[in-house]
């Protein structure tokens, strides 16, 4: 690579991986995941530094520059799809998501877009939400969800319908005030929505039933990362242990130190 690595995290599918370098490079690389060896048309040169992770679908390959510039390559070529780059209100931290045709970004300028994923048209006007959004978006029920943080660090769940207008029935939810910028995407299984805060928790929440959590687990480290659900279980970061929570009811399972 020819600049280092910074928040972005690889991509492997159609037998490649996928990933993008900070200030300095940024670049969008690919390599043939079995052999390292560098799939031809790539290198991408982006606009600015790649903090987004990219995202394969429908063939392509999607990722944000800091710049506030969202690409979508052909993810064998390498060539650049028509309609793209598509910019954007704020630099990109997060990764673009793809649900029914839609890509959707959102910016630390207190935006969330959605484009058609093939041609990069505007699906809807611009939403603007409370506070900066450094997480990704989750799509599920209809709805998109994302974290966001407000200037004086109030932490924010917010829903919007797939045409970015606001649930005001059941959103936004307050998860508290605490300093820092939520990284946290939300997961979402079936109806339960869980979220982490940057301090030291992890809530749940149900789909259209209102701001009280079913559950909150407190850490005592901050938690990192997203919560990742699987087989009835959350796993959890919190800075030098990993946790597996129940899902149904945040219970501790277990805990393992994952660094020392």
């Amino acid at each position: 690579l020819g600049g280092a690595v910074e928040h972005s995290t690889a991509a492997v599918g159609n037998g490649n991986v996928y990933i993008g370098t900070g200030a300095g490079d940024s670049k969008l690389y690919a390599f043939n995941a079995n052999t390292g060896t560098p799939v031809p048309g790539f290198p991408k040169q982006l606009l600015n530094a790649v903090y987004s992770s990219p995202v394969l679908a429908l063939g392509n390959v999607y990722v944000g520059d800091f710049n506030g510039n969202l690409w979508a390559f052909n993810a064998t070529t390498g060539v650049v799809l028509p309609g793209f780059p598509v910019g954007v209100f704020g630099g990109i931290f997060g990764s673009p998501t793809i649900s029914g045709g839609r890509l959707y970004i959102s910016t630390n300028n207190s935006r969330i877009y959605a484009f058609d994923a093939m041609t990069g048209s505007p699906n809807t006007i611009d939403s603007v939400i409370v506070g900066a959004s450094i997480s990704s978006i989750a799509a599920a029920n209809g709805q998109v969800y994302g974290a966001s943080t407000g200037l004086n660090g109030e932490q924010i769940l917010y829903g919007l319908d797939r045409n970015l207008e606001f649930d005001t029935t059941y959103f936004p939810i307050g998860l508290g005030t605490t300093p820092g910028f939520n990284y946290s995407t939300p997961a979402v299984v079936g109806a339960t929505i869980f979220v982490g805060k940057p301090a030291t928790s992890v809530s749940a929440f149900r789909f259209n039933a209102g701001s009280s959590a079913l559950w909150t687990r407190n850490f005592i480290n901050p938690t990192q990362g997203s919560p990742v659900v699987a087989n009835g279980l959350v796993f959890v970061n919190a800075t030098k242990t990993l946790f597996a929570l129940d899902a149904s009811n945040g219970t501790i399972l277990w805990s393992s130190a994952v660094r020392t």
